[in-house]
């Protein structure tokens, strides 16, 4: 027994030292150890084992608590999306490149990705970082399996880490027009940019637009959203509408330079850029941006186009239709009829708006308009026959008439000889009358007499004609002579074919005089269809 107790003894003994040892190392700071080492060189190796084998044991409670109690982290935002297969040279596959994820102890865990798992996540903009640039894009489209194929020219500078991939899709157009918006009130060089981005997100959602009306409008999506990026880049008051647009993003990780991204819906809109990231947490500005439509190809003919009109003006008809609501139209074709043949007008499909003019169309003929699709689908036709366009008549004494410069008069002939008329009549070189008119087709009817000169015309601000109002007449020779009658209402100008729209006419005395030596301009009234 006292054997027993003699061990019994020396155990305890033991046991108190240890933990009078656990309790000092657990009160020590940080530098204990090393200072230690310094004392005691021979000692280092087990003074830092010790220690840390000591604070594992005193923590290993606590930290097992804690780990049942927190929630795991969520996802980003950016991570939204699995990350696609890149594409190889050539078009083959390899296998697919997830974004990283945080290790698990599960055995499932996925294989490693292309990039270091702990590269840092595209936070701030280091603008002075080389940046890839030369982003291009190609879509391709099998039944049920759209994809859009980016490269870019690539960087290589030390501290890089990978390259990530920021799409945006259609839904996120308006909340990425919020967020230019808002850098327009940090600088405001963006704001016409910031402005005209999100007329174009606008005009994405009017529906029928061709091919190429889409890419018309993705063109100027992309300029506007380079020189935005390009301003926040260089903004470090913009870091958190960086931010904010990264977080609107689905994000493509790799190392390469090319990625395929095979997560497409057809008949929707894509964005993307390309930025480098660093080992520092920074990420390069990005690269030029790159707007596609994936579009959706039917292989089904479209509606045929209703709304179909033909109005004339004698010469002219003006054909218009109504845009049909298929989402892969590529265009119109419009033809007249000769009898029962139908004559193409056109000499390219008509791939932008809904109307044609044909400039030697008169009133009575039958016209057609067919609809054509991307695949070359063609519609059922649409028919019209061309009717005369209404006129309206401003007379020399309407209000609608500004004279802007020199001097005008009213003259009245109209008891002078039968035909007289009431004339607007301008003298001196310069002196302008307007008119302000919505239609198609002007004509301008004036008087000739012997005192009258050169008259020029102009539409919407250009020289679109001259005429010479002298006439050798509208005077008595002598008492004994017949009174030689002057020529009134004659046409003296002409234009047709103009835009659907509003349109000024601006009539102006050129100070080219006449036979007489004399330059005086007058008008009658212009018929306005």
């Amino acid at each position: 027994m006292r054997g027993f107790w003699k061990h019994l003894a020396a155990s305890a003994s033991i046991t108190a030292v240890f933990l009078v040892s656990a309790l000092a190392v657990s009160l020590m700071p940080a530098a204990t150890p090393s200072v230690v080492a310094a004392r005691e060189p021979g000692a280092a190796s087990f003074a830092r084992s010790f220690a840390g084998m000591v604070r594992e044991m005193v923590a290993a409670v606590p930290r097992e608590a804690a780990s049942k109690d927190v929630a795991p982290a969520p996802q980003t935002s950016t991570a939204a999306r699995t990350n696609p297969a890149t594409t190889a040279p050539g078009g083959g596959q390899t296998a697919a490149n997830p974004l990283p994820e945080p290790a698990q102890p599960a055995p499932s865990d996925p294989p490693a990705p292309d990039v270091e798992p702990d590269a840092p996540a595209v936070s701030a903009i280091n603008p002075d970082l080389p940046a890839p640039s030369n982003l291009a894009a190609r879509y391709t489209y099998t039944p049920g399996n759209p994809r859009m194929d980016l490269s870019w020219r690539g960087v290589s500078a030390p501290g890089f880490v990978a390259y990530e991939v920021e799409g945006w899709e259609g839904d996120d157009l308006n909340s990425m027009a919020e967020v230019y918006a808002h850098l327009s009130e940090i600088d405001p060089q963006a704001a016409p940019y910031a402005k005209d981005f999100a007329y174009q997100v606008d005009l994405l959602g009017t529906q029928g637009l061709t091919q190429a009306e889409r890419e018309d409008v993705l063109a100027a999506m992309r300029k506007d959203m380079d020189v935005l990026n390009g301003l926040i880049a260089a903004n470090p008051k913009a870091t958190d509408l960086w931010e904010k647009l990264l977080s609107l993003a689905d994000s493509f990780r790799t190392k390469k330079t090319y990625v395929k991204d095979m997560k497409l819906k057809a008949d929707a809109y894509y964005l993307y850029v390309v930025v480098a990231m660093y080992s520092t947490g920074e990420s390069s500005a990005p690269s030029n941006s790159v707007a596609m439509c994936a579009y959706l190809y039917t292989y089904l003919p479209p509606a045929a186009p209703t709304g179909f009109t033909a109005i004339a003006y004698d010469p002219g008809v003006a054909l218009e239709w109504s845009r049909n609501t298929e989402s892969d139209l590529a265009g119109y074709d419009v033809y007249l009829l000769q009898g029962s043949t139908p004559v193409k007008l056109n000499q390219e499909l008509i791939a932008r708006g809904t109307e044609f003019f044909n400039a030697n169309g008169l009133e009575g003929e039958t016209y057609q308009v067919v609809a054509v699709n991307i695949t070359g689908q063609r519609s059922n036709p649409a028919g019209a026959t061309a009717v005369l366009a209404p006129a309206t008549i401003y007379d020399a004494d309407s209000p609608a008439w500004l004279y802007p410069a020199g001097t005008w008069v009213r003259e009245n002939y109209t008891q002078l000889e039968v035909g007289g008329r009431v004339l607007r009549v301008g003298s001196g070189k310069g002196s302008r009358a307007s008119l302000t008119f919505t239609g198609r087709r002007v004509r301008v009817y004036s008087a000739r007499y012997w005192s009258c000169g050169t008259v020029n015309y102009y539409i919407d601000g250009k020289l679109a004609g001259s005429f010479n109002l002298y006439y050798d007449g509208g005077y008595t020779p002598d008492e004994q002579s017949p009174r030689i009658p002057a020529l009134w209402r004659q046409m003296t100008f002409q234009v047709t074919g103009l835009s659907k729209g509003q349109h000024t006419l601006v009539i102006e005395a050129s100070g080219i005089p006449g036979a007489e030596g004399l330059d005086f301009v007058n008008f009658d009234y212009a018929e306005v269809r």
